[in-house]
């Protein structure tokens, strides 16, 4: 069987004297796809900022692609997308333009794809974000992060 792309050894991060997640062990191999489901504060948004390396365990560890999460190499972080659900666009960008500034940083931006995947949801590259539903505007980001054909 293939290496696992994701895996949490004894993963756990406190802040302060309260454990946002505790002795968490996991591993991911390409092609899976997780939900995580829970009330806020049961530690999904710290998990992921784990992964992706923004926040320094604990304890443990968490190894993506081989490596530490706080440790990939440029070449292996463009084969991660970590979306986000606090920093957003500004209004006044045109899809297109987000378009285009994920295809300058990614290698493997596939552009025909991204165009494809908005007009399933009948989104146009010439709309502003500004202008789009929560919902359009998180299809959006999903269209940027799914396009750059991450791991």
């Amino acid at each position: 069987m293939n290496d696992p792309l994701i895996t949490t050894t004894n993963l756990s991060r406190n802040f302060s004297m309260k454990a946002a997640i505790s002795q968490v062990d996991l591993q991911l191999h390409a092609g899976t796809l997780v939900g995580l489901v829970g009330p806020n504060g049961a530690g999904k948004t710290t998990l992921l900022n784990l992964l992706a390396g923004l926040l320094e365990p604990t304890l443990g560890q968490t190894i993506v692609l081989g490596n530490s999460s706080r440790n990939l190499s440029a070449d292996q972080a463009q084969q991660v997308l970590y979306m986000g659900d606090r920093h957003q666009p500004p209004d006044y960008c045109r899809v297109e333009h987000l378009l285009a500034l994920q295809a300058d940083a990614s290698n493997s931006f596939d552009m025909a794809l991204a165009v494809r995947l908005l007009a399933d949801r009948r989104l146009e590259t010439n709309m502003r974000y500004g202008t789009l539903s929560k919902g359009q505007r998180r299809w959006v980001l999903a269209t940027l992060a799914l396009a750059a054909k991450p791991e």
